[in-house]
């Protein structure tokens, strides 16, 4: 396969949760917000925000190709802290270990392949703005 409909593929499969997520959280709202605030996050309405905002918006960037390592490292980051906050395997009670561990170790293979995106780039399949080519000589 050729490493540009690779690139793409990996940038579909690894935005696709967070629209599905993002909208369960907006039409959740207020649970998001409490969930945060438990897990003892300053501000937690702003810092719900800024997490369905990160949700809704960098994975549209990741699958078009504008910002691609940018919105891959903001996504890393979302998805650490998210794992952090929503799946704290090792503070919960016994029964509900499992399935916070097999969450957080999923987050972390969707936090490898936004560094793999981070390091490739989009591929050409991806809408890019106009590149600044720096010459190492004078061209005149």
């Amino acid at each position: 396969m050729n490493a540009d409909v690779s690139l793409l593929l990996l940038r579909l499969c690894l935005a696709a949760i967070f629209p599905i997520s993002a909208y369960g959280k907006i039409t959740g709202w207020p649970k998001i917000v409490d969930t945060v605030a438990n897990a003892g996050v300053p501000q937690p309405y702003i810092a719900s925000l800024i997490g369905v905002t990160a949700e809704a918006v960098l994975p549209i960037l990741l699958v078009v190709g504008i910002g691609t390592r940018w919105a891959a490292i903001g996504l890393l980051i979302y998805t650490a802290a998210a794992s952090l906050i929503g799946h704290p395997f090792w503070r919960v009670p016994s029964p509900e270990v499992f399935m916070n561990l097999a969450s957080f170790l999923k987050n972390l293979g969707l936090m490898a392949g936004f560094l793999v995106l981070a390091a490739l780039g989009p591929g050409r399949l991806a809408v890019q703005p106009t590149r600044i080519t720096v010459y190492d000589r004078d061209p005149a």
